[in-house]
């Protein structure tokens, strides 16, 4: 009776879509840092011990012009007890664009987190404007319009207003360009704009320190180049470069002379990520260099919690003054998936400091779908020397000593 039970809600829930799946992620872990994280789930975060994280999400939709989505999740560990709607967007399809209002995250950029925004970070209020396919002029283009509100109690100014821009434009089939522009402003304490101010704000000429407009500002671009290699069907090669300092004639108070290879731009105290990706038939490799600089992700003016939300880097998940590099293995066939990944951490990198934090790690995710359910088992192993135990990504607080850490649990997805 209580399996036949189970197949009539499986059905019926198949049928009105209001439920897609159910997840539970159980883990331990037995040292929680700053890198506590579960990558490839967005907005979790590790406690010490026992975690469990279980997950319902679902839509409903009216034809092919407006759709709703919801996650509602629940957390369980030795400091919180909690559920919690996890997403909740009404996207409204006009032609080639849509309109995405809610709570809601994106990843932008090729890399494999981002280092401007990022699905690691939970979702957050916005409303964002993009093209459904790629718009064909001499090329083709997609953009992205996103304003947000990060509504939380913070150490600095809380509930901060994000404005972020980005244009891609693909010329041919093997080169790909972004630019992005993201600004934090507002919040508690901080000043307000009318709305012919914006443009302003948004080009950011008058951004100088202790100004009006001096805001944590972003500014930053990537490339994507996908090669025609014989024996591999994707030899791709990228890279991401974003700044939260920039020097340009553009604005008022910078030099006026131009910079080499950007012309009219030089940036100062970025993120930057190179990387490769290749694929032969069931053979899978991702590697990764990023570079984080001593003040990304943080500012004057916002100087505690700088640019996140829930404590996660809205960009790079690792957060400020972190060299990170991995190599990611995998092996693909029909129902199951091996994953294979080895990496090294330091922070701080770019900063004089008695103490570094380093963690070398190595990681096993088997990926297992039979029908309409998947499984997937994940071990970390990982050795700490002087771990950063800060409760926030972009802060250092960093103990002496070493540590063998151990991660390891079971994702299971069930898909109605």
């Amino acid at each position: 009776k209580a399996g036949q039970m189970l197949l009539e809600v499986s059905s019926y829930c198949r049928k009105s879509k209001l439920v897609r799946y159910a997840e539970l992620i159980a883990s331990y872990n037995t040292k929680r840092t700053a890198f506590s994280l579960l990558p490839e789930e967005e907005g979790i975060r590790l406690e010490e011990g026992y975690n469990l994280h279980y997950t319902i999400g679902g839509d409903a939709g009216l034809a092919d012009t407006l759709y709703v989505a919801y996650t509602i999740r629940g957390v369980n560990n030795r400091q919180e007890s909690n559920a919690y709607v996890h997403r909740l967007s009404i996207q409204a399809r006009l032609a080639n664009y849509f309109l995405v209002g809610g709570k809601d995250n994106i990843k932008v950029g090729p890399s494999r987190y981002g280092n401007l925004l990022s699905t690691t970070a939970p979702p957050f209020y916005h409303v964002r404007f993009q093209n459904y396919y790629p718009i064909e002029l001499g090329g083709f283009w997609d953009f992205i319009f996103l304003y947000g509100r990060l509504l939380e109690k913070r150490e600095d100014h809380s509930d901060p207003h994000l404005l972020f821009f980005r244009i891609n434009y693909k010329p041919t089939l093997w080169l790909e360009a972004g630019v992005n522009r993201a600004i934090l402003y507002g919040g508690s304490g901080r000043p307000t704009y009318k709305l012919e101010e914006y443009p302003k704000l948004i080009v950011g000429r008058e951004e100088t320190v202790g100004g009006r407009f001096d805001n944590d500002s972003y500014f930053g671009y990537d490339l994507r180049f996908n090669l025609n290699v014989s024996k591999f069907d994707l030899f791709e090669l990228y890279y991401e470069n974003n700044a939260t300092d920039v020097e340009s004639p553009l604005k008022k108070g910078d030099p006026n002379k131009i910079h080499f290879p950007l012309i009219l731009f030089k940036f100062h105290d970025d993120a930057k990520t190179y990387g490769l990706r290749l694929k032969r038939e069931k053979l899978f490799l991702n590697w990764e260099l990023t570079k984080t600089s001593k003040t990304m992700y943080t500012h004057h003016r916002y100087p505690v919690d700088g640019f996140t939300y829930k404590d996660f880097v809205l960009g790079y998940p690792y957060g400020r003054s972190v060299l990170h590099t991995f190599v990611l293995l995998g092996y693909v066939e029909k129902e199951l998936e091996h994953f294979i990944e080895g990496g090294y951490l330091r922070q701080p990198h770019d900063l004089p400091a008695s103490v570094k934090s380093e963690v070398f790690y190595i990681s096993y995710r088997p990926q297992l779908k039979s029908g309409r359910i998947l499984i997937v088992p994940y071990m970390r192993v990982e050795h700490i020397k002087n771990p950063n135990i800060a409760e926030k990504p972009i802060q250092l607080r960093i103990n002496q000593g070493e540590k063998l850490n151990l991660v390891g649990g079971v994702k299971l997805k069930w898909e109605f």
